[in-house]
């Protein structure tokens, strides 16, 4: 039996008062649920800014300082 089904079965049980408290209920989680689906990762990722200057990728050694280009430099190496 389906969720649905089951719940269809409960309330065909329940008396004209608790209906109503039921019905209040529904609504109350109606009004909860956004308005909007939730944002996929792709869409949080396009949203994603960074700032810096323009030529950041083409200079990136340059803009991280003398002490970081030894250390890229030995990863690239050793990728290789």
């Amino acid at each position: 039996m389906t969720t649905r089904e089951q719940l269809h079965a409960a309330i065909d049980r329940l008396d004209p008062a608790q209906l109503d408290e039921l019905h209040g209920l529904v609504q109350q989680l109606l009004h909860k649920q956004p308005a909007t689906p939730p944002l996929s990762i792709s869409e949080k990722l396009q949203r994603i800014q960074i700032e810096g200057p323009v030529d950041l990728s083409t200079n990136f050694e340059r803009y991280m300082g003398e002490d970081a280009v030894p250390v890229l430099r030995k990863e690239r190496e050793e990728k290789s």
